[in-house]
């Protein structure tokens, strides 16, 4: 997906036509879930409370991708981690670092990979 990350961090898509693409009032548009950040209260911590959040997460992007629950495509998930720790976190499913110079901790997980990601847990 072609865009840039502002200074104020946000995520500017690409004006393509490709088919990650929708139209809002005729304008071409694409959107990202931004998760900006997820935490879990020290008496959940080491229950899976925040592997079972970060899944519901994911699950709601895929099925807006799967279902075209809206006319504005959804390209992916978008989340801050908090420390290295935490990005190691989400890496293990999938995230990936946007851009290293502008903001290490800032991980992106694409909508195709949301959905494999829920396919293969429902089926």
């Amino acid at each position: 997906m072609q865009g840039k990350i502002t200074q104020d961090r946000h995520w500017i898509a690409g004006s393509g036509t490709g088919s990650s693409q929708g139209s809002l009032f005729g304008v071409p548009v694409s959107a990202a879930v931004i998760l900006s950040r997820m935490g879990v209260d020290l008496k959940f911590q080491k229950k899976r409370v925040g592997e079972q959040l970060l899944l519901d997460a994911i699950f709601q992007v895929a099925r807006t991708k799967l279902e075209k629950l809206t006319n504005i495509p959804v390209v992916g998930l978008v989340i801050d981690a908090k420390d290295d720790g935490i990005k190691s976190f989400y890496q293990k499913y999938g995230f990936t670092v946007m851009d290293e110079k502008i903001d290490p901790l800032r991980l992106w997980l694409p909508a195709a990979t949301c959905a494999e990601i829920y396919i293969k847990a429902t089926s």
